[in-house]
């Protein structure tokens, strides 16, 4: 495998930390340690042990709760958004394939695509049409060589949201070719109107979702993401996992697990998430 440069990685990674304002930050503002342990000594008794690989039950079974049609079983815990991309298609794709990615997007899932040898077929949102996916130019794209087709939504860096009229479309250009779709919610929940955008999640035997604590809940710094898909593929997961992080960094999991009753206990920050933002920049899972 021979990964193309990450630019914006190699960027960010270099400036982020040393320049006074950082306009390329498309999360919300961090949350503290302190506006999520109200009990601090009881991380101070936590053992610094292997977490179980899969993730905490319970976290999955949060997760789970907001992907329709699944169960804490069909989740898997990862070190981030990205390590969940990097194992879906990792599991996925071979060299050969073809592999649709909606664009713009953050280049991870084009890159790794790339790098496991797979054609890459973009296809484009456009300002003319008001970033709203071209959903014959998708169909044109997919055939029988088409291994899985790669989106986020709501979409980074465009903030466009895909409608439920047009997630199933996309799920039957999937069917038609025997594709999986690769859905990237990360930003689900940061929509500017109060209504939460539909996921991909339930809709088809070929999906899978992922996403993580990095943007809506303001909490990059844990390393927490999520998988979910069917059975088989949690278990390809897994075993893919066991040469990449192996288990979850055990403190930031007991800490993932309080933040949704820190953030609903939050007087600023909804349920779901700690503030309503869109989309603005291309960065980091």
């Amino acid at each position: 495998m021979k990964f193309p440069r990450f630019e914006m990685e190699r960027m960010q990674s270099a400036w982020e930390h040393k320049v006074r304002y950082d306009l390329s930050e498309s999360g919300v503002e961090a949350l503290t340690l302190e506006e999520i342990t109200r009990d601090p000594k009881e991380l101070l008794r936590t053992p610094l042990g292997y977490a179980e690989g899969v993730g905490r039950e319970e976290t999955r079974a949060l997760v789970a709760s907001f992907h329709a049609g699944h169960a804490a079983d069909d989740v898997v815990i990862t070190t981030g958004t990205s390590e969940a991309n990097f194992i879906a298609l990792g599991t996925l794709v071979s060299a050969g394939d073809e592999v649709v990615v909606v664009m713009p997007n953050y280049m991870q899932l084009h890159g790794v695509a790339t790098a496991l040898g797979a054609r890459v077929r973009e296809v484009w949102l456009r300002e003319e049409r008001s970033w709203t996916i071209d959903l014959d130019a998708l169909a044109a794209a997919v055939n029988a060589r088409t291994k899985a087709i790669c989106v986020c939504t709501p979409n980074n860096p465009t903030g466009q949201i895909l409608s439920a009229g047009e997630i199933g479309a996309i799920v039957r250009v999937a069917e038609r070719h025997g594709a999986w779709i690769v859905a990237d919610e990360v930003y689900r929940g940061a929509e500017r109107s109060a209504e939460e955008s539909p996921s991909f999640s339930g809709r088809g035997e070929r999906i899978i979702v992922t996403g993580g604590l990095s943007k809506v809940y303001g909490l990059p710094g844990l390393r927490i993401g999520w998988l979910v898909g069917p059975p088989a593929q949690i278990a390809a997961a897994l075993e893919m996992k066991d040469y990449t992080s192996i288990a979850p960094a055990t403190l930031s999991e007991a800490l993932a697990q309080r933040v949704r009753s820190a953030s609903s206990a939050t007087s600023s920050r909804s349920t779901r998430c700690p503030s309503s933002i869109a989309s603005s920049a291309t960065t980091r899972r």
